[in-house]
């Protein structure tokens, strides 16, 4: 469950038990996301692995944008969406490495974190704005989508890491095969 979610259920009048309990749950989605994303990293190849999470982001945010009476649709939206947060700084962390190896990782990484973190409050009253001239997160939603959408397919258009920076062939290939 998440604003959208909140907003949408507030004139069902639930009780506070319910909402905090449904409000709550996000974050255990984005710890899934993490942990997911880490195992499957190491298994499969990675720009599609993370192409692939990214792309049901963006279903996640559709389901978001596009309401359905089903509570099982919001949930499932609200959990895809939730798991490619937890996704995205293990995504970062784990490319900005085999692309541009060890040497300089620490200021690579810093600031593209940096660029990241400052980026969410923008998105943040992006999302405030668009609500309060519309009464309601579904645009917001659907640029969201749009966005993670292209992000989900550049990511599947990277090419393979260079092993002069990130490795040998032999890591770079056992990690891909698997």
């Amino acid at each position: 469950m998440n604003q959208a979610d909140t907003i949408r259920l507030h004139p069902t009048k639930i009780s506070i038990e319910a909402f905090t309990t449904r409000a709550g749950r996000p974050g255990g989605y984005v710890l899934l996301g993490r942990l997911i994303t880490g195992f499957l990293l190491d298994r499969h190849t990675p720009s599609r692995v993370a192409g692939v999470l990214i792309l049901m982001a963006s279903m996640g945010g559709t389901m978001l944008a596009f309401p359905s009476e089903h509570i099982v649709l919001l949930a499932l939206g609200t959990i895809m969406f939730g798991a490619a947060q937890g996704a995205e700084l293990d995504i970062l962390a784990f490319f900005t490495n085999r692309y541009f190896g060890n040497a300089d990782y620490g200021a690579i990484y810093g600031t593209l974190s940096i660029a990241f973190i400052w980026s969410l409050p923008f998105g943040a009253i992006g999302f405030a704005q668009v609500f309060e001239r519309s009464g309601s997160f579904d645009i917001a939603f659907a640029i969201a989508a749009l966005g993670l959408f292209v992000a989900a397919g550049l990511l599947l258009l990277l090419r393979r890491f260079n092993p002069a920076v990130c490795g040998t062939t032999a890591d770079i290939e056992s990690n891909a095969s698997r």
